[in-house]
């Protein structure tokens, strides 16, 4: 405010040399236009108006605007010097000065906030560099003590026992596989060996296929007590189940009184209607079922006793010897297979054992 003051003291002033009449037109401080018509020295001079000009703009800070207008009426004033020519000497010169001492000012200021910056930078790195190079120092202290402690040679030392143990890891790898191995094989031989003999067979089961019993018993000519058959397949075992195939006529008593005894003194009967055949023959086939029974069942049993020569049962039977079961077969040899008799760990001949267990 005291520039500005001092600029409109020194307008004043330069008022009272000299003066021309001009219109002027510029914008008021409420913003709107006002007219004014410059006819004496009383009223406004060129150097009044352009000192109000210059003060108009140093407040609002409009440079370039300001710059331009006191151009053109500068430009003006000079045209008019026919008229007074003291309008143009009387420019004062304190308006050049005051208009330079505010840029001087300025690019100072700029000036030294640029210096201060810079020196502020300075300084940031050099306490960068005073922490790199301390930084630098520690490393090279710690490597100075490893290389000291001489631990290159431990550290060789400690790999060497990491590989071995790694080796020795791999081996103790290849002795539990071979152990895994061996102990299968260990159960196997036990499955095999365990196979009971004649006396001592653990579980039986029996499977007696009634139509091939009946056929084979019509050649011997004997009747068949099935409670002395059934304690001779067994001995001193225990009996797991004993199963009677066979198939049934609906109109046949005296079969299904016969039946209903078997199941009274420990046989399951397992059953199936009789079809006759376009010759006039009968016949039942139940080697599906007996098959099932064999085969479902092992596991359980640890023996089993097929009564019948059916070589359709070879297979059956086989799984079970597979699965550690003994096999023992009974029929009349005329009517028993050779698969049959390949496959079983014991055969009996039913000729051979028919006074054990004929009926009275």
């Amino acid at each position: 405010m005291g520039r500005l003051n001092g600029l409109q003291s020194a307008i004043a002033t330069a008022d009272s040399t000299s003066a021309i009449a001009l219109p002027v037109n510029f914008a008021s401080d409420s913003g709107q236009d006002a007219s004014y018509e410059v006819r004496s020295p009383a009223r406004t001079s060129v150097n009044g108006f352009l000192g109000l000009k210059l003060l108009r703009g140093i407040k609002r800070q409009e440079w370039q605007k300001t710059a331009v207008e006191m151009t053109f009426w500068g430009t003006v004033a000079a045209a008019a010097g026919a008229v007074s020519q003291q309008a143009m000497l009387a420019l004062p010169l304190s308006l050049c000065l005051g208009l330079s001492a505010l840029h001087r000012r300025q690019w100072e200021s700029l000036l030294q906030q640029r210096l201060a910056a810079t020196a502020e930078i300075a300084v940031v790195q050099q306490r960068e560099n005073r922490l790199d190079a301390a930084a630098i120092s520690s490393i090279q202290e710690r490597v100075l003590r490893l290389e000291k402690a001489n631990l290159p040679p431990q550290i060789t030392q400690l790999q060497q026992w990491v590989a071995d143990l790694d080796d020795r890891m791999d081996e103790l790898g290849d002795r539990t596989q071979k152990l895994d191995e061996m102990q299968q094989q260990l159960a196997a031989l036990k499955r095999l060996t365990s196979v009971p003999a004649k006396k001592g067979r653990g579980r039986v089961a029996i499977f007696i296929d009634g139509a091939n019993l009946f056929y084979a018993i019509g050649e011997l000519g004997i009747r068949i007590d099935y409670t002395k058959l059934l304690k001779f397949l067994v001995g001193d075992d225990t009996l797991f189940r004993a199963f009677y195939y066979t198939g049934v006529e609906a109109t046949d008593e005296k079969q299904r009184g016969f039946l209903l005894w078997m199941r009274h003194h420990g046989f399951r009967v397992v059953s199936k209607p009789v079809l006759q055949r376009p010759d006039g023959s009968k016949k039942a086939n139940l080697d599906v079922e007996i098959g099932l029974d064999i085969v479902g069942l092992a596991g359980e049993y640890d023996t089993a006793i097929l009564v019948g020569g059916d070589g359709d049962l070879a297979c059956a039977l086989n799984q079970v010897s597979f699965q550690g079961g003994r096999v023992e077969v009974l029929s009349l040899r005329s009517m028993t297979s050779e698969a049959l008799i390949d496959v079983a760990d014991c055969y009996i001949n039913l000729e051979d054992v028919k006074d054990k267990i004929y009926k009275i």
